[in-house]
């Protein structure tokens, strides 16, 4: 009502509740930009085999990759797994003669979720993959650590 009339509300303790009752707006409160998380995604055991030691298989069957990021970095290359990437990786999965028997290079592999699933699914000769900051490298190679079992299972050097 008041709002309407054009008049304002010039309160310090009602600013000061309402700051009290919504936090605070520093400090503490910002998101850590270390602050980790893993995103998993199913994937066809294209090998029939399921339960291999070194493996994270779920009940159906699928193997499961684990894809490490950091989503309050900076670094928008270790923040999230990009749409984009998710859907090449499904696209050839479906489609792996455009990779297999073929040298791959990624370039802005980010998480390294394409990379890796390509590996895995698609048998190319080699995948290489690239990106620019050094956080986005480790990132990467923690990855591909994670997956080796993974990706060895399919017959491609995780090396």
């Amino acid at each position: 009502k008041v709002e309407r009339c054009g008049a304002a509300v010039e309160d310090d303790g009602l600013a000061e509740l309402l700051v009290g009752q919504l936090g605070p707006r520093g400090g503490d409160d910002l998101p850590n930009p270390a602050e980790q998380c893993y995103v998993s995604f199913r994937l066809p055991d294209s090998s029939g085999q399921s339960g291999e030691k070194g493996n994270t298989t779920d009940r159906t069957g699928s193997d499961l990759l684990g894809i490490r990021v950091f989503p309050h970095h900076n670094d928008v290359g270790v923040r999230k797994v990009w749409e984009a990437g998710a859907c090449l990786a499904e696209f050839l999965a479906v489609h792996p003669n455009y990779v297999k028997g073929r040298r791959v290079i990624e370039l802005g592999a980010g998480v390294a979720l394409t990379g890796i699933a390509i590996a895995g699914l698609c048998g190319p000769t080699h995948v290489h993959m690239t990106d620019y900051t050094l956080a986005c490298l480790e990132n990467m190679e923690h990855n591909v650590a994670v997956n080796k079992g993974w990706i060895s299972k399919r017959g491609c050097d995780p090396s």
